[in-house]
């Protein structure tokens, strides 16, 4: 889940910087798995094995932790019954539903974490480990963009006025829409490689 459904006041409390923390922690190790192993499949290099399970069991640990906390302050803001719960309620039983539940919860949370689950608890190491962490963590990125999906589309579909939902539906072009946050997606993937190119953080193979 990784910190979403912040985005009005109602969800406001103690934990959420708390969330938000890990929330980047996993998607940072999330992002390094995948950019570790595409950097060795492009310098056609074996991947460690040992540095991939420890980036793995790191991804786990906090996976498991963030979403005990979210479990956590979800069911108490239920019980507690905040000002607003009612049309959060009706979000998260209505439009939210794929976005939230099947996509975001279900692919990129629970399913990578019981994939790295399974192959820990195998043992598994050569190829399929290394393809299945690394499957997991594009999973987990994938939840991690949901998450701002529906942090910011559905503020924008909640009424203020607690009176229920509205339409909304982003723009394509314009400083909002859908090709300016492609670009900021992009530009520091460019400026990696750049910096990729300029500043090999590897050692050449001795000739």
């Amino acid at each position: 889940m990784f910190g979403s459904l912040k985005s009005r006041e109602w969800w406001s409390s103690d934990l959420m910087p708390v969330i938000f923390l890990f929330s980047a922690i996993i998607s940072g190790t999330a992002l390094v798995i995948v950019l570790y192993v595409l950097s060795c499949k492009l310098r056609k290099v074996s991947v460690d094995l040992s540095c991939l399970k420890v980036m793995a069991y790191s991804l786990w640990g906090f996976m498991m932790f963030t979403l005990l906390i979210e479990g956590v302050e979800f069911a108490s803001l239920v019980y507690r019954g905040r000002e607003g719960i009612d049309v959060i309620m009706e979000f998260v039983k209505g439009p939210l539903v794929v976005p939230f539940f099947i996509l975001q919860f279900g692919v990129g949370s629970v399913f990578p974490l019981a994939v790295i689950t399974f192959l820990i608890w195998r043992g598994t190491g050569g190829t399929a480990l290394v393809i299945g962490i690394t499957g997991s963590a594009i999973l987990v990125l994938l939840a991690v963009l949901m998450m701002r999906y529906n942090v910011v589309i559905g503020g924008q579909e909640i009424s203020k006025t607690a009176r229920g939902l509205v339409a909304y539906h982003p723009p394509i072009f314009g400083r909002e829409g859908l090709l300016a946050a492609g670009i900021v997606l992009a530009i520091p993937m460019i400026l990696l490689m750049v910096l990729v190119r300029l500043f090999p953080p590897w050692e050449k193979a001795a000739a």
